[in-house]
């Protein structure tokens, strides 16, 4: 609820090569698409779990895994 009206939270992801930008909004549930809020955007770097765990391997991380299931976004983890 907001300001007494019934909302939902969406994410807003603008891809643009290895650079997305997010905002959150606030949508009106009434039919009306109003957004009644917004977050400030904020830019993010997407690395690929596979890029991270090459990286992983050259600063002496010994095997590096993935596990997928735990969380959203997928765990890397290694023993150094």
């Amino acid at each position: 609820m907001w300001s007494d009206r019934c909302c939902r939270l969406r994410q807003v992801w603008r891809w643009g090569g290895e650079l997305y930008d997010m905002v959150f909004e606030l949508v009106a549930k009434d039919g009306s698409g109003e957004v009644l809020m917004r977050t400030p955007q904020t830019t993010y770097f997407a690395v690929a779990p596979s890029r991270v765990a090459t990286l992983m391997g050259q600063v002496g991380f010994k095997g590096v895994r993935r596990i997928d299931g735990c969380l959203v976004q997928p765990v890397l983890v290694g023993t150094r």
